[in-house]
């Protein structure tokens, strides 16, 4: 009997909550909720938003607090009504994974979703992993966990990730630092930056540069209008592809690296810092040869530049010491940006 009433006490209030949220939200353009959720780490958070931007931040804790901004471009009380009809915003738990899901119905010519603006301050456990789509911009902090996130109308930036990420930026930038696992990355409308990657990474960049700080495998990286730029740190296990349209290509690689390679520019020339076989005469826009007795393919293509392929160090040791004040300026930047 007591469980009864407490269940209908609680279905009583919980209804009137929501009541009172259409009502204020009827005669408001602007309101401000907060929701809290007790997890384990080791979760996921699904975030999966028509419009909106979304930050979040990570922490030491077991709970996910979602602080929700949201503004409507109208002072008329009729079409604030219309717009709220047809916007919906959920907030679901189910054990340790958290939904947050935002759609905007009837609205094919996205008239509405531009009188929407939506931000999504999200507090949770920094061993925790992110599926994320939104159709606004992304920030996430350091994960321990796995990462999949796509924006559809602006950047995504995210600190370092333990686990394996995948990730797509329409309409902007992508960064992320570093990276655990294989990273899988392609920027549309802005450049790619990356910081040391532990397994093979994929990049493409369209109407940016790519830059990867440190590999510890094999790299596949594109871009149309820049310049691509890599390092890799370890004996590549598998082919190599860097190709750059309206800029150059500069790889560098660990000094005991075995790869055989093929480089072709235009109408710049390529330098190569390695000795190889069959010995060529530098300078000029083709290339090709085996480095340390040769092994996995290196390709590289630029167009509208020029190709280097420089000598890095000799050990994973000196590659850490050259890409440890990189990885603190992009993260003193990337946390500059994001308090």
């Amino acid at each position: 009997m007591m469980n009864l009433l407490f269940f209908t006490t609680c279905t009583a209030a919980f209804l009137f909550t929501l009541q009172a949220v259409s009502i204020a939200q009827s005669s408001n353009a602007e309101e401000t909720t907060k929701t809290s959720f007790q997890v384990q780490r080791g979760g996921t958070l699904r975030f999966d938003a028509d419009v909106g931007d979304v930050k979040i931040a990570t922490r030491e804790s077991n709970t996910v607090d979602i602080t929700l901004k949201r503004r409507l471009k109208t002072a008329d009380t009729q079409e604030i009504e219309r717009l709220l009809r047809n916007l919906s915003i959920g907030r679901v738990q189910n054990g340790d994974e958290i939904r947050v899901t935002v759609r905007v119905e009837d609205d094919k010519a996205g008239r509405i979703r531009n009188k929407i603006d939506l931000d999504f301050e999200i507090a949770m456990p920094r061993e925790f992993n992110v599926a994320l789509r939104t159709g606004g911009s992304a920030s996430i902090g350091d994960i321990r966990g796995k990462v999949e996130a796509a924006t559809s109308g602006g950047s995504l930036e995210m600190g370092d990730v333990s686990g394996a990420v995948t990730a797509s930026s329409s309409g902007g930038s992508l960064q992320v630092g570093d990276v655990g696992a294989p990273l899988n990355a392609q920027s549309s409308g802005g450049s790619l930056k990356a910081g040391r990657v532990a397994g093979p990474v994929v990049a493409h960049a369209s109407g940016g540069s790519v830059l990867i700080a440190e590999a510890r495998d094999s790299v596949d990286a594109s871009a149309t209008g820049g310049s691509v730029a890599a390092y890799i740190s370890n004996q590549p296990k598998s082919s190599c592809r860097l190709t750059a349209s309206g800029g150059n290509v500069d790889l560098r690689l660990v000094a005991a690296a075995a790869v055989t390679f093929d480089a072709s520019s235009s109408p710049g020339g390529v330098m190569i810092d390695y000795d190889i076989a069959p010995r060529q005469a530098a300078g000029g826009g083709t290339s090709k040869g085996a480095i340390n007795g040769g092994g996995p393919s290196v390709t590289l293509r630029a167009s509208g530049g020029s190709i280097r392929l420089r000598k890095g160090p000799k050990s994973n040791s000196a590659a850490a010491d050259q890409t440890k004040k990189a990885k603190r300026i992009a993260k003193a930047d990337f946390n500059a940006r994001n308090l």
